[in-house]
């Protein structure tokens, strides 16, 4: 990882000019492993990587970059926890630990859903719902997971608490939507176990349909709490149109979507295929690809 050998300055900023990421939580939240160096040098190094492991292989193209690389994520995860006073924050595991570094603003987050969090943090204290403390197995709220359709651009917002009952729950629902109208849907996952994995097995559905959609390669996808969905629309849609092209896909042939998820990469090539089969484990994902591959 490089982050140790990088200089991080100031707030959370982004330098137009200079296509910095300036982040004060970056050498401890260990996300942004380039924070503090120019973009177009983390392509180089990343270049130099790919070159190194295919240079007895192949050649290698060049690295096809974003415009503004900030403010793409999609998808946004936050821990609930406390800090050392019993205030409630939210943000992330400090690398290799399960230490809560508090984030209000992250540069790669959509700058949207950290509004929501921040509303979320003000809703938890005055409804006194305490965060999930998994040392000693006590509290409710855990995670807030939020997902948002960059061409749609509907928001879902996924709370993960640890138990069913969900005090004053529609009072908190309704002070919730009065501050932000614009989440199309709100999930309540229920995660009893002693565990690090984010969601657990049960999803309530307590405003909207349960689920978003969103536009990608011109074609349109449902996306619910557990499915997979590509976090960086953007570069996908890149990535996938020119995998496509050069892939050289005719009617003739068949295309095995291997863990397709919800069928994003199986579908996009579709009109090229002669058919298309997706293999998929998770449960969830299926369904939202048995819908996708009907609805397209």
């Amino acid at each position: 990882m490089l982050g140790g050998n990088i200089k991080v300055m100031g707030s959370n900023i982004y330098d137009e000019k200079k296509r910095v990421i300036n982040c004060e939580s970056a050498e401890k939240c260990g996300s942004c492993a380039y924070a503090g160096m120019k973009y177009d040098n983390e392509l180089k190094i990343k270049q130099g990587y790919v070159d190194k492991l295919f240079k007895d292989i192949c050649p290698v193209d060049k690295i096809t970059g974003m415009y503004r690389p900030v403010h793409y994520r999609n998808k946004v995860h936050a821990v609930v926890g406390e800090d050392k006073n019993g205030n409630i924050i939210t943000g992330t595991y400090e690398e290799n630990s399960h230490n809560i570094v508090p984030v209000s603003d992250c540069l790669l987050e959509d700058s949207h859903c950290s509004s929501i969090i921040a509303t979320l943090r003000d809703l938890f204290k005055s409804f006194k719902y305490k965060p999930y403390n998994e040392d000693k197995g006590t509290g409710f709220i855990r995670h807030i997971l939020l997902r948002k359709g960059f061409s749609t651009k509907e928001i879902m917002l996924v709370i993960v608490t640890a138990d069913v009952a969900f005090p004053s729950k529609t009072h908190f629902l309704k002070a919730l939507k009065e501050k932000h109208p614009e989440i199309n849907t709100i999930v309540q996952n229920v995660n009893k176990y002693n565990t690090s994995m984010v969601l657990g097995p049960r999803n309530i559905v307590l405003t909207g349909k349960g689920y978003i959609e969103d536009v990608l390669c011109g074609y349109r996808f449902r996306i619910s709490p557990s499915s997979f969905y590509q976090i960086n629309h953007q570069q996908t849609e890149k990535l996938y149109k020119a995998a496509i092209n050069m892939a050289g896909i005719t009617k003739k042939d068949t295309v095995i979507d291997a863990y397709c998820g919800i069928g994003t990469i199986g579908i996009a090539a579709s009109a090229k295929a002669g058919q298309v089969i997706g293999v998929e484990l998770n449960a969830d994902a299926v369904k939202d690809a048995e819908v996708n591959a009907k609805i397209n």
